[in-house]
């Protein structure tokens, strides 16, 4: 799992979470990335890339804790 950070003030960049979760996060002002993985234009998404390094699916909403998050994607990470 990754973020992806759009805005093009690197600054503004989302570091972390009120609920502790870390994850590395993507720069992309210009949505090259976005667009290359096909994430849809809303924020925040979520992609889960598999271990061959392709997108196994994207997820366009927000989590609210570390638990939601193992029950969004605990069965796809296996």
């Amino acid at each position: 799992m990754v973020t992806v950070h759009q805005d093009p003030n690197e600054r503004l960049r989302w570091t972390g979470s009120p609920n502790g979760v870390r994850l590395p996060t993507l720069q992309d002002g210009d949505r090259r990335i976005a667009a290359a993985l096909k994430v849809p234009n809303v924020m925040p998404a979520t992609v889960l890339i598999g271990s061959d390094g392709s997108v196994t699916e994207v997820l366009p909403r927000a989590f609210v804790s570390a638990d939601e998050i193992a029950e969004a994607v605990g069965d796809r990470l296996r």
